[in-house]
């Protein structure tokens, strides 16, 4: 089991958890904890004597990482009105999309200059920055589920519901990454990881709603129709997003022999419309009131530029793969942004983001990985948001 594997597993499984203790706790603290978390794993990492030692780091950074970009939308939830809120969180989802980018050309620099164990110690002055900001500038007003003691909140928890659906995520990250590669598909060992998974989340949602309103993840949030909706477009759009932002730069340098740093430049068509878009799209929802079409305009763009960049091969001109990635970038940040729009509530906009794409982008990332096929990748990806599409029209 590697180590990208590791912080994926700790991340995916803590996001549940977190998005119910963003409810109970003070979020300006807890969103500290996570940070000091992942600040630690960081620095495990960097100063890591042993791979040992690294796989540990990462997965305490996983662990930390679980609650930061979720506890950041909690928070952004929390302090914007609603009314300005697509804008707002159009421009922190636009920040993946930069990070994206600049991530891997820090860390091929890094690595090739100085050493590979300042990509993990960038991260110490970075978080401090950041903890400072939130510490002495964020102010935010405490909520009625707040209250109680300590122990009564640790009680509602759910510890329970965290174990099963760590368990079944778990299984299922398992399955994905050693089947076809490790194991057989049909060996008794991903067999036996699908069907405990299974078993594993059957028992997870007859606890969830056994205990309803005190659950992890409260059923009513589904009782809403937009709610259920939307939460098949994340699974079915963002998801798999992430398969094109693991493929393209991969595709960049095996076809067209470019260096990291040439990759990276050629990737910039998805980044640069993902971040304009994610400003200008949704500053136009804003003003004209409605989301509905976008959403639908979002999830049918990644569609077809999905379907188009299973045309790529090494004789493409540039103009062809430049324009297939600009399709793809406005349609996810479409997909994305107008998710702000009909969550009733900010914890119902947290689940929905972190259920929808967070965790499917992971499973849907482990599931590809073992493929080196474009044509597979990018049709697969192109299907299941074409059923997005028709999911999201129905709202």
């Amino acid at each position: 089991m590697n180590q990208i594997l590791i912080q994926i597993l700790l991340r995916s499984v803590g996001q549940p958890l977190a998005g119910k203790a963003f409810s109970l706790f003070p979020k300006q603290y807890l969103y500290l904890s996570y940070l000091g978390v992942f600040e630690v794993g960081s620095l495990i990492c960097a100063a890591a004597p042993t791979s040992k030692a690294l796989i540990i780091g990462r997965a305490v950074a996983g662990l930390g990482a679980s609650g930061i970009f979720g506890g950041g939308l909690v928070i952004l939830a929390t302090v914007i009105p609603l009314h300005k809120r697509p804008v707002w969180t159009g421009t922190l989802m636009s920040t993946f999309a930069i990070a994206s980018i600049i991530g891997p050309l820090m860390g091929g620099a890094l690595t090739e200059h100085v050493s590979w164990r300042w990509c993990f110690y960038i991260n110490l002055p970075i978080g401090g920055f950041t903890a400072a900001v939130v510490l002495v500038l964020c102010r935010i007003k405490h909520s009625t589920t707040e209250e109680g003691s300590f122990v009564q909140k640790l009680r509602k928890l759910d510890a329970v519901g965290f174990f099963l659906i760590a368990g079944s995520i778990s299984m299922l990250l398992l399955a994905l990454q050693f089947g076809g590669t490790t194991f057989a598909w049909n060996s008794s060992q991903i067999i036996g990881l699908f069907v405990g998974s299974i078993v594993v989340a059957a028992l997870y949602i007859a606890w969830q709603l056994h205990l309803q309103d005190n659950a992890l993840v409260p059923p009513k949030v589904f009782a809403n129709r937009n709610s259920g909706l939307i939460l098949c477009s994340m699974v079915l759009s963002p998801g798999p997003f992430q398969v094109i932002i693991y493929f393209l730069p991969i595709w960049f340098q095996a076809v067209l022999a470019k260096s990291p740093a040439g990759s990276g430049v050629s990737y910039l068509p998805t980044v640069i419309s993902d971040v304009l878009t994610s400003v200008i799209g949704a500053a136009m929802a804003q003003k004209l009131g409605i989301w509905k079409p976008f959403l639908v305009f979002g999830t049918a763009m990644v569609s077809l530029g999905a379907g188009l960049l299973t045309t790529l091969h090494p004789g493409i001109s540039t103009g062809h793969w430049i324009g297939y990635q600009i399709l793809v970038g406005i349609g996810y940040s479409f997909s994305v942004n107008m998710v702000s729009f009909p969550a009733p509530c900010e914890r119902t906009l947290f689940l929905i983001l972190l259920l929808g794409s967070s965790r499917h982008a992971s499973i849907f990332t482990n599931r590809n990985r073992p493929y080196r096929s474009h044509n597979l990748i990018v049709w697969y990806i192109s299907q299941l948001c074409s059923f997005s599409c028709n999911w999201a029209s129905r709202i």
